[in-house]
């Protein structure tokens, strides 16, 4: 690059990062279904029969939640996230002053979130069973009984990065409670996993 090349860079709207402290509580049940540990899955060459799955999830439905070390429930943080950004789209609202860009935009890229702490352990877990289709894309799909960890009632807290000035304290509680009535969290949402607000308050 020679001295006499100019870059014109967009204006930047970023500020002092910012922390916020949240607290949700559920509407109604949520429901976890955690990826499963595919280094403890069966191998191709060993069969089950449909009794031998269902005492598996019996035994196993637990593992579907996200635990600590210490027993306790929380949601990732990519996941609360993704529900912000949603409840952020579903809102729809435009910037003032910036054309057509929308709060979704700077949601995604201008704040960080951290797992949500639950304030429920691994004993409130209640095992939810149900029939699903095991192979949708089949003409004929088969069933498959499924057990999901349920939890009912369920709080938490957790925080907010963020780092774009267009987001103060009164989007963040727009976004939030937009993402909890419409979103929800986790498994089969909205049907299961919906939240409500009950605090927010800037903490540094």
């Amino acid at each position: 690059m020679t001295n006499d090349q100019v870059i014109d860079i967009e204006d930047l709207t970023i500020t002092s990062p910012a922390v916020f402290e949240v607290t949700i509580r559920g509407s109604d049940a949520i429901l976890f279904n955690k990826m499963p540990d595919l280094s403890k899955s069966t191998s191709k060459g060993e069969k089950q029969t449909k009794e031998d799955k269902l005492e598996i999830e019996k035994r196993t439905w637990k593992e579907k939640a996200y635990v600590n070390e210490d027993g306790g429930l929380y949601i990732p943080g990519e996941n609360i996230h993704e529900c912000m950004i949603q409840g952020s789209a579903y809102w729809g609202q435009k910037i003032p002053g910036e054309g057509n860009k929308r709060y979704t935009d700077v949601i995604k890229s201008g704040a960080i979130v951290e797992d949500v702490a639950l304030d429920q352990t691994i004993e409130d877990l209640i095992p939810m069973g149900r029939a699903v289709n095991g192979t949708p894309n089949a003409r004929k799909p088969a069933k498959v009984y499924k057990i999901r960890p349920m939890l009912r009632p369920w709080s938490g807290k957790f925080r907010i990065h963020v780092f774009d000035g267009r987001i103060d304290q009164a989007i963040l509680r727009t976004v939030i409670s937009y993402a909890g009535i419409y979103r929800g969290l986790c498994d089969w949402r909205p049907i299961y996993g919906r939240f409500e607000l009950v605090k927010i308050e800037k903490v540094a």
